[in-house]
């Protein structure tokens, strides 16, 4: 019999791991089988949720205060400044919604009820605005690359339209 004629064998003869074991493993619910417990899973969400990204969030909302300041300080002269303080300023409101959208993790330590309310209530007003503020600063950052970019690649072509971005800079200012 030549080795083309052979019929070729599809199957392994001794698998390491059956079909029903993959499909039982893939169908585990972790947390219904008790591999995490419903225990270290809430001490988990109060750690992480409550307390660290409130921490986070005091954080920002301090150096992108200091930030504003130091921007503010230095003037308006530049196209550039506008821009960084346009991000500082939804980086901040970023911030502020998740600050009072956290807080109820400290007041349901003191009063679980009120707690549950706050959540709901922050919820309800809040669950779009940090998603909208960081969108509008990935694009304010975005727009800054760009006229960086630009500005050093083709410096005299940009000089010349300075004028578009004054009239634009004293359109923003009362925005700011």
């Amino acid at each position: 019999m030549d080795l083309s004629e052979q019929p070729l064998e599809t199957e392994t003869t001794s698998p390491l791991v059956s079909e029903s074991e993959i499909e039982r493993a893939v169908s585990i619910d972790y947390f219904e089988a008790g591999i995490v417990s419903d225990e270290l899973r809430a001490a988990f969400d109060l750690f992480v949720g409550y307390w660290i990204v409130l921490v986070l969030s005091t954080l920002g909302v301090v150096t992108n205060s200091l930030t504003m300041v130091i921007l503010i300080r230095q003037g308006f002269r530049d196209s550039v400044n506008v821009s960084l303080l346009s991000i500082a300023v939804w980086d901040q409101i970023k911030c502020l919604a998740g600050i009072i959208f956290r807080l109820h993790g400290p007041i349901r330590l003191v009063d679980p009820v009120s707690g549950v309310i706050w959540e709901n209530g922050s919820r309800t007003y809040l669950v779009y605005l940090p998603i909208f503020a960081g969108y509008v600063s990935y694009g304010l950052a975005t727009y800054l690359s760009i006229e960086r970019c630009l500005s050093i690649s083709m410096p005299f072509r940009l000089f010349r339209s300075r004028a578009l971005h004054l009239q634009s800079r004293v359109r923003a200012q009362p925005l700011l």
